[in-house]
């Protein structure tokens, strides 16, 4: 069951219809509502779940009503969708299901090349995923080979009201809209219900946010180093807005995000002038990139000596996040814990302070940090 009512109060889907008839106006829905997460919500009758999915506008801005049945008998719930074997049509999706102990119902998905989920790739490597993706697009005809139970989408780039792809229904996905942090993790609880794994995804939840709770705590107790975030991509500078998740992370960590007054849904476009008045004095500058070899301050600064001139390039205080290695827009989702300490660590402003606990980074290293690899003997460098 899907219902499509973009900007209608989320009250109003109470009387929305069903597959095989209409719901009685006397059913008493229970909503279970998320404590962070902005862009989904959760409604119990019995046996019947319901998955609702907000856009942009938040809680008025309904983009489905999902009728979930992740029973081993679908018929126990007219109408439901079932839940068994699944295809995906984002990565993100995957480390929430393999978290969950559901990788297993993963039968097709798109760009494989790019999966970095450890039970997902064993799963590829023994043949039981179908790529389903194409240069262009979603390769239908593979979908309707596999015969899924359904489709794991996103309502961005959607025309309103679309309906399944390949005949098979389409569940849209929508954690990417997250400010939050804690707000994208909790879209295990979303997976949780989806799965049939509630009880799993509430607990590991729990869990992420009591470790995210205690790291700022120890954050607050630091000075508030400025920092810029962002980089150059064709000769055009672009930043996180304010109101972002890469923001949020930073003054978490106890940072001052030197853009921290911008808002905006997607990165922001800010000249050269812009960067070099207000992080002229920053404490730290961090980006994501792809570097396959080994990082260096090139990658920063281009070579272009005014931003060579920066504190934080003098001070040689640059963070990477380096998505060749580190799945930064996976695995990172659910594990916001994690990459809050190794921020905080950053964050921190005397030099020489490592991870209390010890670990290797996992998703940010500052270069200063990071070990050269040693001289090429063939080329005497």
């Amino acid at each position: 069951m899907k219902c499509w009512l973009i900007g209608v109060p989320f009250l109003a889907l109470l009387a929305c219809g069903e597959r095989g008839g209409e719901r009685s106006p006397n059913v008493q829905w229970v909503e279970q509502k998320p404590s962070v997460a902005q862009h989904f919500t959760v409604l119990r009758n019995g046996p019947r779940t319901r998955l609702i999915v907000f856009g942009t506008g938040g809680s008025t801005d309904t983009v489905a009503d999902h009728l979930i049945s992740a029973d081993t008998i679908p018929s126990a719930c007219a109408g439901c969708i079932s839940t068994h074997r699944l295809a995906v049509l984002s990565t993100t999706y995957l480390p929430y299901m393999s978290t969950l102990g559901s990788a297993h119902r993963v039968v097709g998905a798109v760009h494989l090349d790019h999966v970095r989920d450890a039970e997902m790739l064993k799963r590829i490597a023994r043949g039981t995923v179908t790529d389903i993706g194409t240069a262009d697009g979603v390769d239908r005809e593979a979908i309707v080979a596999l015969a899924p139970d359904l489709v794991l989408g996103y309502p961005f780039g959607r025309t309103t009201g679309e309906g399944d792809i390949a005949g098979v229904p389409l569940v849209l996905v929508a954690e990417y809209l997250e400010p939050h942090p804690l707000g994208r993790a909790e879209w295990l609880k979303f997976f949780g219900a989806l799965l049939g794994k509630e009880h799993e995804a509430d607990s590991l939840y729990a869990g992420i946010a009591r470790r995210y709770a205690d790291v700022m705590a120890v954050a607050d107790t630091i000075d508030r180093p400025k920092v810029l975030f962002g980089s150059q991509w064709n000769g055009q500078w672009w930043v996180p807005p304010g109101n972002s998740y890469m923001a949020q992370m930073i003054a978490d960590a106890g940072g001052d995000y030197v853009f921290a007054d911008l808002q905006g849904k997607e990165n922001i476009a800010v000249d050269m002038e812009t960067i070099l008045a207000r992080a002229n004095d920053a404490d730290a500058w961090g980006m994501i990139a792809e570097k396959p070899r080994h990082p260096v301050v090139d990658d920063f600064t281009g070579g272009d000596q005014r931003l060579v001139g920066l504190k934080a390039v003098r001070e040689n205080n640059l963070f990477l996040g380096n998505t060749s290695r580190s799945d930064l827009f996976g695995q990172a989702i659910i594990e916001p814990d994690i990459l809050l300490a190794e921020l905080r660590v950053i964050m921190q402003p005397f030099p020489g302070i490592t991870d209390p606990n010890g670990r290797r980074p996992k998703y940010f290293e500052r270069l200063r940090d990071l070990i050269p690899p040693p001289p090429d003997p063939e080329h005497g460098q």
